[in-house]
C-alpha cells in the first residue's frame, strides 16, 4: 500500500495547470508501480564492478516486455539467459 500512496504522490507533483514540463527520475522493481508511473522505461542491465547501460527509452510495454524477455531488441542483444515468466496457479 505504501509504494502505491508513493506512486499516488509522484504523479501528483507532476500534474501542473499552468502547462510546465516536469520530469522525475524513478527507479523502481516492482513491476505494477513503474507501469502505473511511467511513460517511457529504460532498462539497465551490466556487470556488477564491471559496467552499467542505460538504454534508449522505451514505451512502458516494450520496456517492461524487454527486462522480462531478457533482450534488447533495438541494440540485438541478451542480457539475461532465461526469460523472467509468472505463472498463475
Amino acid at each position: 500500500k505504501q509504494r502505491l500512496t508513493a506512486a499516488h504522490m509522484i504523479r501528483q507533483i507532476l500534474e501542473v495547470a499552468d502547462g510546465d514540463r516536469r520530469y522525475v527520475l524513478v527507479v523502481e522493481h516492482d513491476l505494477a508501480v513503474l507501469d502505473y508511473l511511467s511513460d517511457y522505461v529504460c532498462v539497465l542491465y551490466g556487470s556488477a564492478g564491471g559496467y552499467g547501460v542505460v538504454t534508449m527509452p522505451f514505451g512502458v510495454r516494450t520496456g517492461i516486455n524487454a527486462f522480462l524477455a531478457g533482450f534488447i531488441p533495438t541494440e540485438n542483444l541478451r542480457f539475461r539467459e532465461d526469460s523472467l515468466s509468472f505463472k498463475v496457479r
